[in-house]
C-alpha cells in the first residue's frame, strides 16, 4: 500500500514542463488527474518586512522565539 492510496483520484500539480516524469514515477504515476502549473511571477523577497513583536518576551532569547512581523505574519525563530 503506497503512502497515497485511495488518493490518486485528487488532482496533482507539479511544475511546468515536469509531468512525463511524474507519469512515469513509481508513486505518482497512479494519479490520474496531474496537470502542469507555470512558475510564480511577481515574488516580493520581504526586504521591507520587518520585526515589530516578540511573544512574551522583549528581545530575543535562546531557544525558540514567535516573532510578529509588520505585514502581520508570524515565523519562528531559532536563537542559539
Amino acid at each position: 500500500m503506497g503512502a497515497f492510496s485511495g488518493l490518486y483520484s485528487a488532482s496533482l500539480f507539479v511544475p511546468e514542463g515536469v509531468k512525463d516524469a511524474y507519469l512515469n514515477a513509481a508513486e505518482w504515476k497512479n494519479f490520474i488527474n496531474i496537470q502542469e502549473i507555470a512558475g510564480v511571477d511577481g515574488v516580493k523577497t520581504g526586504d521591507d518586512v520587518v520585526e515589530v513583536e516578540r511573544y512574551d518576551i522583549t528581545e530575543p532569547t535562546q531557544g525558540i522565539n514567535i516573532v510578529k512581523m509588520n505585514n502581520g505574519t508570524t515565523r519562528k525563530e531559532v536563537v542559539n
